[in-house]
């Protein structure tokens, strides 16, 4: 034991000469002034420090970028300090943005979104290269474009690169077989079949509906019985209330970034949201788990019995921890988003395209019951 202490105190004394050198440089070159200040001083300029630091290190980063984009085409209107958002703001942001590429000489602009530098293209040969031929060259953008639903994205799929995206890839590659397809469908048919009767109730009576809403819970419906096999009921009791008002406050922060930094009612219920749906979305997960190894240990597990389980059999128990709880909430965020938003406004948009054009509406109705019959 005498020999361990004597081993210990070697290994520590140069670590201790160290700490004690370090901390009589720090006092010897601290002003005497700031020797002197109390706790509640320290406790405003240290965060205060950090944040100098951080903004100094954020602009840094930012004037290496426009450093490498000086000899791109910028968009014209570009105003000191905001950039282009304020003309963004005032018009339609994707036209805007169309036509700048239209008018650029290379068919491609850069644009300042209040110190934040982005390339806008159209190009197809251009994009390949981005995101195909030399993707490792183009990281993925968590910075601006994915940094709003950062909350629901997380590390999954969308956000995650290298090796944890391989990881991820492997993972979820046996869940993601084009057989889900075939199961797609009838739930597909169901939440229609639904969202018909409901139609119908208010037909003729003069009744208002906010069909794109309608979309949006019907899509969250079949991804949450597609992914985790929860039931309309229960689709329609969580989602509304800790995940909608998420992407809601998201796609606001797009466009207006305060909102991230002002502590406003709205920002405290966002953020109560959020600690709601990743706790809800983690005790699934664990239970999910925990039913499956009791599953197995009766011989009763169903491997294909949703997307969720798919991708729980391909994990070991071996490598089963908080850490994949985490990662799989990631994952089943990043699905709902992914799949539920964009249905939802491409549906919507073909309702009003329909609206405007009764012959190609006829010839749609026409296709539905040539597939589903007269009963549609």
């Amino acid at each position: 034991m005498e020999a361990i202490n004597t081993v210990s105190k070697e290994l520590l004394q140069p670590r201790i000469v160290l700490a004690e050198y370090l901390s009589d440089t720090f006092v010897n070159h601290v002003p005497a002034s700031w020797q002197s200040l109390n706790v509640l001083q320290l406790a405003v300029l240290v965060p205060l420090g950090l944040f100098l630091t951080n903004t100094l290190w954020t602009q840094l980063k930012r004037l290496r970028v426009r450093w490498g984009l000086r000899h791109v085409q910028a968009a014209p209107g570009s105003v000191p300090l905001l950039g282009h958002a304020l003309k963004l703001m005032r018009g339609t942001p994707w036209d805007l943005m169309h036509q700048w590429v239209d008018e650029a000489d290379e068919k491609f602009v850069k644009i300042d979104i209040a110190g934040q530098m982005a390339i806008v293209m159209t190009d197809p040969v251009r994009l390949r290269r981005v995101l195909n031929t030399n993707l490792r060259n183009y990281p993925k953008d968590t910075e601006l474009s994915y940094k709003t639903f950062m909350d629901l994205l997380g590390t999954g799929l969308v956000t995650s690169e290298g090796a944890l995206w391989k990881k991820q890839r492997q993972l979820l590659s046996h869940a993601l077989r084009i057989d889900i397809l075939e199961e797609t469908a009838p739930v597909a048919k169901r939440a229609v079949d639904r969202l018909s009767v409901k139609l119908e109730a208010i037909r003729g009576t003069g009744q208002y509906i906010e069909i794109a809403e309608e979309f949006r819970v019907m899509t969250l419906q079949v991804i949450g019985e597609l992914i985790l096999s929860l039931t309309p009921e229960e689709s329609a009791r969580v989602f509304p209330d800790l995940y909608l008002p998420i992407v809601e406050e998201a796609n606001r922060r797009v466009w207006a970034p305060y909102r991230a930094w002002l502590p406003t009612p709205g920002w405290f219920h966002y953020h109560s949201t959020v600690r709601k749906l990743n706790s809800y979305l983690c005790d699934l997960v664990r239970r999910r788990w925990a039913e499956r190894q009791a599953a197995i240990r009766e011989g009763k597990q169903d491997d294909n019995k949703d997307i969720l389980e798919r991708i729980l059999a391909d994990i070991k128990p071996s490598t089963w921890g908080e850490a994949t709880v985490l990662q799989l909430r990631d994952e089943i965020k990043t699905f709902i988003l992914a799949g539920h938003e964009t249905s939802a406004a491409m549906m919507t948009w073909a309702v009003y395209e329909f609206s405007k054009d009764e012959k190609c509406l006829q010839r749609a109705v026409d296709e539905a019951r040539a597939v589903f019959g007269t009963g549609f």
